[in-house]
Parts: structure tokens; sequence; C-alpha cells
């Protein structure tokens, strides 16, 4: 039934408790399974001057940052969790 499923990761308990619903799909249905996240860049409106965007200061490097700690994390939970066919 199911061919692929994507999962979007946050890093909250409900996105984990998505997670381990999913591995039991993807198990079920030797489905393919992608992990996503969204880097939310909202703060940089707040940081605009009249010239244009003022220095982030490194924040897309902290959304980056942030975003591949959730993926790995997410990747880690699903080591050993998922049988092969």
């Amino acid at each position: 039934m199911y061919k692929h499923i994507v999962v979007p990761l946050d890093g909250s308990h409900n996105s984990k408790l998505a997670l381990s619903e999913a591995l039991k799909l993807v198990n079920q249905f030797n489905a393919e399974l992608t992990l996503v996240n969204v880097a939310d860049d909202k703060r940089l409106i707040y940081e605009v001057t009249g010239t244009g965007i003022a220095n982030t200061g490194g924040y897309y490097k902290e959304l980056d940052e942030h975003a591949t700690a959730i993926l790995d994390e997410g990747k880690k939970n699903c080591d050993g969790r998922r049988r092969d066919s």
C-alpha cells in the first residue's frame, strides 16, 4: 500500500512518535523512508534594516546545525528498527 513515507522531524516528542509509527509502516509495507526538517528563518524578518538584511550572525549556520542534529537523531532512532527483506 505504501511505497514511500516522508516524516517531518522537529525534535519534538510528537515527531519522535510519528517516526516510530512510520517505521512500523516501513517494515510492514517494505517502504522507503525519508526524514525531513524545515528550517524556520522567520527571525531574519526582524533583522531587516533600511539597507537590506542585517548581519545574520551565523544564523543560517545555526539553522543548518540544528536541522542536522535533528535528522541525525532521527537516523539513529531508525538504526536497527528497520528490518531488510
